[in-house]
């Protein structure tokens, strides 16, 4: 057993505040996946298209009307 040793492996600090204490960093690699779009999303999506469809109609209606007169 070395002398002040918490149990914590890593360097030992040897000046400042936290005097006796380890300090050990591990670094790891961040791996990412691809996360499959939910079927709501897709849902809603096709459901944001179907209204601007129908916007753009009734838009182009009041155009045609409005020449009529």
């Amino acid at each position: 057993v070395i002398a002040g040793d918490d149990g914590i492996g890593g360097s030992p600090m040897i000046d400042g505040p936290f005097a006796g204490f380890s300090a050990n960093f591990d670094i790891t690699a961040i791996h990412i996946t691809n996360v499959p779009v939910p079927a709501a999303v897709w849902l809603f999506g096709s459901g944001l298209v179907g209204l601007a469809g129908i916007a753009r109609r009734n838009v182009i209606g009041r155009h045609k009307t409005r020449r009529r007169r």
